[in-house]
């Protein structure tokens, strides 16, 4: 049976001591200016929650321990919001807690914020990622999307991107 690394039983620990707590989720937004392919990105989407086990990871709780369950492959619900009427949700929609027994682990909302202007915002509990998680899972979204010639994935590749990365790599550097 699968087991839980210590990081894993911690972050389970600490989410059984303040339940709901969006303290350890972890949220990216990627820009993208342009058309937007909606069904190649929710096909991107996809094809990553597929290919990678953790995203679909949930633990529920047997005997008072967490045992790791992986889901089978299923759609990723990708909510879409209209931001062009001035609201701002991100920061709430960042912080909106995860269940960790009943996943998922790992959300997607696209917010438009202009007829050419798109914030893909992908928000994960810790318990599932980690700094080095992120690179891959950035790098196989970045080659799924160039395949759906989606222009929001294209901009992995960006200078964002590697300005993200960079900042990813030096908080994981830092004490």
């Amino acid at each position: 049976r699968p087991v839980l690394s210590f990081g894993q039983e911690r972050l389970w620990f600490l989410e059984q001591l303040d339940p709901g707590s969006p303290a350890y989720n972890v949220a990216w937004t990627i820009h993208c200016t342009g058309p937007l392919d909606v069904p190649a990105l929710r096909a991107a989407l996809d094809g990553l929650v597929a290919r990678h086990p953790s995203l679909r990871t949930r633990f529920p709780a047997v005997d008072g321990r967490p045992v790791p369950v992986i889901d089978p492959p299923a759609p990723l619900a990708l909510h879409v919001v209209d931001l062009s009427t001035g609201a701002d949700p991100v920061a709430a929609l960042a912080r909106q807690p995860f269940d960790l027994e009943r996943g998922p682990l790992f959300r997607a909302t696209l917010l438009k914020t202009g007829e050419l202007d798109h914030h893909l915002l992908l928000v994960a509990q810790h318990i599932v990622t980690d700094a080095t998680s992120n690179h891959v899972l950035f790098d196989d979204l970045a080659a799924e999307g160039k395949d759906a010639r989606s222009r929001m994935l294209e901009a992995l590749r960006s200078e964002r991107y590697l300005a993200l990365l960079a900042t990813l790599e030096g908080a994981a550097a830092a004490p």
